[in-house]
């Protein structure tokens, strides 16, 4: 009651709460202060839970604390990792933005080129309608359309790669124009066909002026190959390749001078420079023409050399060939005829040799010791005036000997046809050295027990065989047919015998019993034989060594018949 009423002192509406206490009853009061105690507990049971319901959140809040400081750790470590990361990721948020941006433009350009009205879809047309001119051959529109690619990169238009793949394949196909108009140079083509191609050449500039000329010979060349390939393995191989070496390159110089014409003429000096200084005059421009000639004919010589079976008809006909083939080629500035000359004269020279050599090998060699067979001698008969007299009959007492001549005089009957004066110095170098080997061969066999055969066999052939070749050689080369009507009086008869004998001191210089052939040699030489005898054969006829009828090389000459000659 004193707090209420110390309340009520200090407080002027504790005065209203008094004076309603003084008016209420005893029982009221004890009502009230029951309802106050009830009220206390329940605020003191309330304040209870109060307290245990600080205490629990106190205690959730500690447990949130270490939470929050294990996150914010946690969140700290992962900001500091993310810090060293940060500036990747903006450079890549940029690339990506690039990027980004670029595929939008691309795709934009795609949505262009994807239009049915876009003109990039005529220009992915161009490589197929350039591979169908070329085949078609519409040259001029694919030497425009290889224009217009050159115009696509010089406007800087490549830098678009669809743009830069199509004229890739543009400038890639004027190559292969090319060498589709070479390849017409690689068949049979004529004149106006081959001006064409080569004004369709000239119209490209990658190529030179020099570069055209050697590039179409080098086709013709592939051309000129081919056929000569392709009849190889014919047996009228070399009649054949002269026919066509002559086509072709007569087409070739035709084509060459019709489109290569020699029109420019150079001056000597140059007006410029000082005239006392002399300046080289340029190649004409027929030198690769006349070179490519020159080559052709040496692979066609190395054909005719290298042809294993020759016969004397074959080379009679293939200088008839040559030699016209040559003239006809001189009006065009490639007279060839001293080269055809030359270059078969080497020809039988070496088949000469060839065939003089083996005969002497066979003698020397193969036919072994001297066998002389028994056979009844009978002088010859006197001889007609247009024929050679028939050897003596002893030398068909020695069957090689015989074989050996018959071989002489088949090689020379084969060059009867093409005989000439030049030929007659190797002629005789020949049959001298032959004649050289067999007299060392009897000199070898001298030492031997058959000495009596061996001496036989020494003047059968010195007296009797030398003399009856030197007669036949004679009969090719008669010196009124020959040297007389060249010469006229410059050689006379005894110089001409002397210095084209067969036989002379020199044959027996290395000889060991060299007196024993030179006794032989002179004996000989004072019974020589008349001129009739010598010089008679003008008529070139076949020449019988045994005096049955049969020709010493009647194979060769009944060839000859049959050919015509």
């Amino acid at each position: 009651m004193q707090v209420i009423m110390l309340g009520s002192r200090s407080h002027p509406a504790s005065k209203t709460i008094e004076d309603d206490l003084k008016v209420l009853s005893v029982g009221r009061l004890r009502t009230e202060r029951s309802g106050l105690s009830s009220h206390i507990l329940h605020l003191q049971n309330e304040i209870g839970d109060l307290a245990f319901n600080n205490y629990r959140t106190y205690a959730d809040v500690g447990r949130t604390a270490e939470l929050c400081k294990e996150m914010f750790s946690d969140m700290s470590e992962t900001m500091s990792e993310l810090k060293d990361e940060v500036p990747d990721l903006v450079q890549n948020i940029k690339q990506f933005y690039s990027e980004s941006k670029k595929g939008a433009a691309e795709l934009s350009t795609l949505q262009k080129a994807t239009s049915s009205s876009n003109p990039l879809w005529d220009l992915f047309t161009l490589p197929n309608m350039m591979e169908k001119c070329i085949r078609a051959g519409y040259y001029d529109a694919a030497y425009s359309l290889t224009n217009y690619g050159a115009q696509l990169e010089q406007q800087n238009l490549t830098k678009n790669p669809v743009v830069r793949m199509v004229v890739d394949v543009l400038n890639n196909a004027r190559h292969g124009l090319l060498d589709e108009l070479f390849n017409k140079f690689s068949g049979p083509v004529d004149l106006a066909t081959g001006i064409q191609v080569v004004n369709n050449i000239r119209k490209i500039p990658s190529i030179s002026p020099t570069q055209l000329r050697v590039t179409i010979l080098q086709y013709r060349d592939m051309y000129l190959e081919k056929q000569i390939i392709a009849v190889m393995s014919e047996p009228n191989f070399l009649q054949r390749a002269i026919d066509i070496y002559r086509e072709c390159m007569y087409e070739t110089m035709v084509l060459y001078l019709a489109v290569f014409p020699e029109n420019d003429f150079q001056k000597r000096f140059d007006m410029i420079t000082d005239p006392r200084w002399e300046q080289w005059r340029p190649a004409p421009q027929s030198v690769l023409l006349q070179q490519w000639a020159l080559r052709n004919l040496n692979r066609l010589f190395e054909h005719i050399r290298l042809t294993e079976t020759k016969k004397a008809v074959d080379m009679n006909d293939m200088v008839s060939k040559l030699m016209t083939f040559a003239y006809s080629f001189g009006r065009m500035g490639l007279d060839f005829r001293d080269l055809v000359i030359n270059e078969f004269d080497n020809i039988f020279k070496t088949y000469f040799s060839c065939k003089v050599e083996a005969a002497t090998m066979t003698l020397t060699n193969d036919a072994g010791v001297i066998d002389f067979v028994e056979t009844s001698v009978s002088s010859s008969t006197a001889p007609d005036d247009d024929t050679v007299p028939d050897v003596s009959m002893e030398i068909n007492q020695w069957d090689a000997l015989c074989v050996y001549g018959n071989e002489i005089l088949s090689a020379l009957n084969d060059l009867r046809q093409n005989l000439s004066i030049i030929q007659l110095n190797w002629c005789v170098k020949v049959l001298q050295m032959s004649f050289k080997s067999v007299l060392l061969w009897l000199d070898r066999l001298m030492n031997s027990q058959h000495n009596e055969v061996v001496m036989k066999a020494t003047s059968l052939f010195i007296k009797v065989f030398v003399p009856f070749m030197y007669k036949n050689l004679q009969a090719c080369f008669a010196y009124e047919k020959c040297f007389r009507n060249v010469f006229r009086s410059a050689v006379t008869k005894e110089s001409f015998e002397s210095h084209y004998s067969l036989l002379n001191d020199t044959l027996f210089a290395q000889c060991v019993h060299r007196d024993v052939f030179l006794e032989a040699y002179h004996s000989c030489q004072e019974v020589l034989p008349n001129e009739d005898t010598i010089t008679r054969n003008i008529t070139n006829e076949p020449i019988d060594l045994k005096g049955d009828g049969t020709t010493a090389a009647q194979a060769i000459t009944t060839g000859h018949d049959e050919a015509g000659y």
